[in-house]
């Protein structure tokens, strides 16, 4: 009796293994936790958060979203070019706009800065549709649900974050003339925000660094507004420089967004001080860290010397200094539609964003799981040691569209996000679903924290019924990995990215670029945020159209040590059967240039890059000067063992992937991605503990039959 009762405590503790051992492979607890500003609005009542600002879930730090160069160098020489003061409308017309009964200012924000980019880096005047955007975002209409909406009902608040995921998901902006704005919040049927035109296509903004303010018998504590424990603090030297790359933005590519407090506060305003014998309109300033912001605004300027004696005197800014604000009540209201805000608001510069680039729409097709866009970020540790992964690779699998008949698809571009600056290189495998086939098809470089479209070389022909496009980010103090993530299917705060779905075998985690493991297993209703942009082209069945010329979209590069970028070919005619090309270099000692055109500076000197096509033996050249390396602050974003061409072939880091919640700027509770090399002894172990139980069960049961 006594061998019978051991022997089936060995059968129990076996199955308590095999139950152990699946329960690390699989699902983990997960605990998000967003930011103060986020957590702040999530307090409210729902009538409340309908009448406010919901914050982006996650927060960016200044050390971490700019190239340490810039921050260490380039920033001290920019901030003394910078004027003291600056207005955007002395270059450009900006149409001052009227939201009128409507909650939309946060539209005709995000209208407002497409235009005046637009204006100020292409020259061309045009007008978007605040309607269009409230509409196409929001969840519920007269004939349906609208699956591309957020989980926000129509006129019930928003962000210019919003607007911006809104338009690198393709679904607009439209011009004011395709639906103009009404005064009204009525729903409408979807027809009504469908088969718009696209106007233009945004390729990269900016998420500049979080600036959290607390004030306390006038005195300002600065913060990135992290959660208590993870937040990093600011010094006043910090503040200047994010105000630094905020001005400079303007400067160059136009407005930024910002949020204030628009309500029962008067004490914020001041309309009757005048400077001069001239009235200076309103001067806002709140120093009241408590309130959520319920009005966004666009940042325009700015003025160093404004005074603050300007504001009102029961509430007055410690310091000089105010950003210029285009507001959207119209031109009757405020300084024909302006005001100042002062550098010293709690809410101006918590959450401010920028357009660098649009171009127009060259695509047919976007493949995207990411469609609400980034919403987290996570950070990766290696298991055996705690310490930050300094580089990962994040991959999605894509089924291709249903074959369109007579015609071949292209992969053209490949876009991802930054949470925090990073080298990055992006890959991709056209003929199947293998991740481990990768190849490097675009060498970005270095990239901080926001959005960015890239353009590949030459265009690769999709031939598999799946393919994979991916991203490798690389930083020697940690990678963190920007992700759309349904927050509260995660045990985080409920908000616009309720709606947000994933599903397994869409989107992938790897640290060497072998061994993949599947985000659904470790995060909810989630996805890594890569998009692939394609185009169709007529197949050419009876007739080759031949090579006629090629050109290069630069026929002078400058570069720096160990810099990456690549090329693009233009193909005369655009839809040449073969377009195919060949690399060279006139001295691989300075640049060296691989098959699919990624450009690496090597040393200083000057050579020049040749693209020679298959078809014809066209030829095209690019001069590259390659500048000294001034210092080595960006080596940080550099490996010592640097990628091969194919993932697959990579060195195996025999480490797990952990993601946890100690990271500076967000956290997550401890989640294992498992790697098959490192479970093996462990399945040894459980295939010897199920023998043994197996073979004590037939002792076991011979016994009894004996008795």
């Amino acid at each position: 009796m006594k061998k019978y009762r051991y022997n089936k405590f060995l059968l129990v503790i076996c199955i308590i293994t095999l139950f152990a051992f699946f329960s690390e492979t699989s699902y983990a607890s997960i605990n998000i936790v967003t930011t103060k500003a986020y957590q702040k609005w999530s307090d409210q009542t729902q009538e409340e958060k309908d009448d406010s600002i919901e914050p982006i879930p996650f927060t960016t730090n200044l050390r971490t979203s700019i190239k340490r160069s810039t921050l260490n160098q380039e920033l001290k020489v920019l901030a003394n070019e910078l004027p003291e003061k600056y207005d955007l409308r002395d270059d450009i017309t900006i149409k001052v706009k009227d939201q009128q009964n409507t909650n939309q200012c946060w539209t005709f924000s995000t209208t407002s800065i497409f235009e005046t980019t637009i204006a100020k880096t292409k020259g061309k005047s045009l007008l978007f549709s605040p309607r269009h955007i409230e509409y196409a975002t929001s969840r519920t209409f007269l004939n349906g649900i609208n699956n591309k909406g957020y989980n926000r009902e129509i006129d019930s608040g928003g962000n210019v974050y919003i607007g911006f995921n809104y338009s690198t998901a393709g679904n607009g902006p439209v011009l004011e003339a395709d639906m103009p704005f009404e005064n009204n919040k009525n729903k409408i049927n979807l027809s009504e925000i469908q088969n718009k035109t696209v106007a233009t296509k945004l390729e990269e903004y900016r998420i500049f660094p979080s600036i959290e303010k607390k004030i306390t018998n006038n005195v300002i504590e600065y913060s990135n507004g992290a959660i208590k424990g993870t937040e990093s603090t600011y010094t006043e030297e910090d503040v200047n420089n994010i105000r630094t790359l905020i001005k400079n933005h303007i400067m160059n590519y136009g407005a930024v967004s910002a949020y204030n407090y628009m309500g029962d506060k008067a004490q914020y305003f001041n309309t009757e001080k005048v400077n001069n014998g001239k009235a200076n309109g309103y001067a806002y300033y709140c120093n009241d860290s408590s309130i959520v912001p319920n009005h966004a605004v666009t940042i325009v300027g700015w003025d160093d010397t404004y005074s603050a004696d300007n504001f009102n005197d029961n509430c007055k800014p410690k310091n000089n200094g105010a950003y210029i604000a285009l507001n959207s009540y119209g031109q009757s209201l405020f300084n024909n539609g302006y005001f100042y805000i002062s550098y010293d608001d709690v809410l101006v510069e918590n959450q401010m964003l920028g357009i660098t680039k649009t171009e127009d729409v060259d695509y047919d097709n976007i493949y995207q799981y990411d469609e609400f866009g980034q919403s987290y970020q996570i950070q990766l540790l290696e298991h055996t040691n705690n310490t930050n992964l300094t580089s990962a690779y994040v991959a999605n699998v894509y089924t291709k569209n249903k074959e369109v008949e007579g015609k071949k698809e292209y992969l053209n571009e490949i876009s991802i996000s930054v949470a925090d600056t990073s080298n990055v290189e992006i890959f991709a495998n056209v003929e199947n679903d293998d991740k481990t086939k990768m190849v490097k098809v675009a060498s970005p470089g270095i990239l901080e924290t926001g959005y960015y479209t890239i353009k590949l070389s030459t265009p690769i022909k999709i031939t598999g019924k799946k393919f994979v496009v991916g991203a490798k980010y690389t930083n020697q103090e940690g990678v963190v990995i920007p992700v759309e993530c349904n927050l509260s299917a995660n045990g985080g705060n409920t908000g616009y990215w309720d709606v947000v779905t994933g599903e397994e075998g869409q989107s992938f985690l790897s640290a060497d670029g072998t061994e993949w493991a599947d985000l659904s297993e470790e995060l909810k209703e989630s996805n890594v945020c890569v998009k692939a942009f394609t185009t169709y082209e007529e197949e050419q069945l009876d007739q080759e159209i031949k090579v006629e010329n090629i050109n290069l979209n630069k026929n002078k590069l400058e570069m720096t040590e160990e810099e990456c970028t690549n090329l693009e070919v233009v193909f005369n005619p655009s839809n040449v059967t073969n377009k195919n090309v060949k690399w060279t270099t006139e001295d691989s000692n300075i640049v060296s240039v691989d098959e699919r055109g990624n450009i690496k500076a090597i040393k200083e000197g000057k050579t020049i890059i040749i693209a020679t096509s298959e078809d014809g033996n066209k030829i095209a050249k690019c001069e590259v000067v390659v500048k000294n390396k001034q210092s080595s602050d960006d080596d940080i974003y550099y490996e010592d063992n640097k990628a091969q061409m194919n993932v697959g072939q990579q060195n195996k880091h025999q480490e797990e992937i952990e993601i946890n919640g100690n990271s500076l700027d967000q956290t997550i509770a401890k989640s294992i991605i498992p790697y098959a090399g490192n479970n093996t002894i462990i399945i040894i172990t459980i295939v010897v503990i199920m023998g043994i139980g197996i073979y004590t069960y037939i002792k076991i049961k011979k016994y009894k039959d004996v008795r």
